[in-house]
């Protein structure tokens, strides 16, 4: 897969933030920014899509002999959490997990509706209950996606419609991700703060040292300014470019890029509000 590197990089940024006004550089100062947690690595799943992209990797699929179209590459449910709702799947996408913003227990029955304020497009519930997770929308009266979980002591499997689409295995060492008995991923826990997953030629590591986490050798993410920033470079071969940059205040939280260009969060108890910049985009409330 190909890093956002260059003007790829650039063509990605304007694919995420569209023709959104970039924050501006007063804005950023005037946050009173408050301390993150600590940052740290751990081997996670997270079933159900509910993230806010922050990096989401692409690829270009072909639509005629002569054009092509670049498409979002798929969530992965095999992942590491990495602190203050980050999460780092095996696809290479980095997001901030909704679940975790909300101190919504994953496990657990919730109902979260996704509201929007343009009518052309339709509200969304998200519901989980006793391990069925499903997506509806009200106005055409439809459930859809319904997803069956069963859990067990060391593993789950996940059936989509009562057919099997996959199941993760999981012990002190390794964590593995199956579809019909055939292993397609698995990470294994070298330690607390070391995971790595063997390909044909390479071995690729997800390595926490000191403040600082390396994934993949493509990305470094640690923490600055008296742990008032995060910060998320792309690990070159002669230098290191940053990224994104996270900060928050005691009831908001925003990432943007070099050119301020990025996304905003407003929580509010049950209630999470994302900008694109300072646009409005939609809403996250959860209904129980």
């Amino acid at each position: 897969m190909k890093r956002p590197d260059g003007i790829i990089f650039f063509l990605l940024t304007l694919f995420a933030f569209g023709c959104a006004t970039p924050f501006s550089l007063t804005e950023i100062n005037n946050v009173q920014k408050v301390e993150f947690e600590p940052l740290h690595i751990q081997n996670d799943l997270e079933l159900y899509d509910l993230r806010i992209d922050i990096i989401r990797q692409t690829y270009d699929e072909s639509t005629s002999d002569t054009t092509s179209e670049t498409r979002n590459t798929p969530y992965h449910v095999v992942g590491f959490n990495l602190g203050n709702g980050l999460f780092y799947d095996l696809n290479g996408n980095l997001s901030l997990r909704i679940d975790k913003l909300l101190g919504i227990n994953p496990e657990g029955n919730f109902k979260l509706e996704k509201a929007y304020a343009d009518q052309a497009y339709r509200n969304v519930i998200y519901s989980s209950m006793n391990d069925t997770f499903s997506t509806e929308s009200p106005r055409r009266n439809r459930i859809d996606n319904k997803l069956i979980v069963s859990r067990f002591e060391d593993s789950i499997s996940v059936s989509k419609s009562s057919r099997y689409r996959y199941s993760v295995n999981k012990d002190d060492s390794t964590m593995v991700y199956l579809i019909k008995n055939r292993v397609i991923d698995k990470i294994h826990k070298k330690n607390e703060n070391h995971y790595y997953q063997n390909h044909k030629w390479r071995v690729e590591e997800f390595v926490m040292t000191g403040n600082e986490i390396v994934l993949s050798q493509k990305y470094k993410i640690f923490l600055d300014d008296n742990k008032r920033v995060i910060k998320i470079l792309r690990i070159g071969k002669r230098s290191d470019t940053l990224l994104y940059e996270i900060i928050k205040d005691k009831d908001m939280l925003m990432f943007y890029n070099t050119s301020y260009l990025g996304k905003r969060m407003v929580l509010d108890k049950s209630k999470l509000t994302l900008y694109f910049n300072n646009d409005y985009g939609h809403e996250f409330n959860l209904i129980e």
